[in-house]
């Protein structure tokens, strides 16, 4: 289940919303979310994001697809939001059923390295890259 222990203790100056929603301050996001990226990519993704519903982050996991469908993990080594003990813990709650890749990335990998994630998504896919 969700702990705020599990993320970077800046992330959570939240500013809770009227309606349960959270926004996260735009002040910190360079450094925990987007750690690693471009400037230009940076100030957009922080224009871009609105809020989330806090509600997911606390309801207990009944079903996990992972345990049905393939899946695999992407650990961030430099993850400023979600720290390398936590993703290793997440792993190993798989108890196997996940395929592993590992890069140097912060919380984007998709941002700051698209072309890991392709080669990521091709060998998810079967290809042999």
């Amino acid at each position: 289940m969700f702990s705020p222990k599990m993320f970077s203790p800046k992330m959570f100056n939240t500013d809770d919303q009227q309606d349960g929603a959270i926004k996260l301050p735009k002040d910190n996001l360079d450094l925990i979310l987007y750690n690693g990226c471009d400037t230009k990519d940076v100030e957009r993704a922080v224009e871009l994001l609105g809020t989330f519903p806090s509600g997911p982050l606390s309801v207990p996991v009944t079903y996990t697809a992972y345990r049905e469908i393939p899946s695999t993990y992407i650990v961030c080594k430099n993850d400023m939001a979600l720290r390398l003990p936590f993703q290793r813990r997440m792993i190993a709650q798989g108890e196997g059923c996940f395929e592993v890749e590992e890069c140097d990335e912060g919380h984007s990998p998709w941002l700051s390295n698209p072309q890991f994630i392709v080669g990521c998504v091709r060998r998810a896919a079967g290809e042999k890259v």
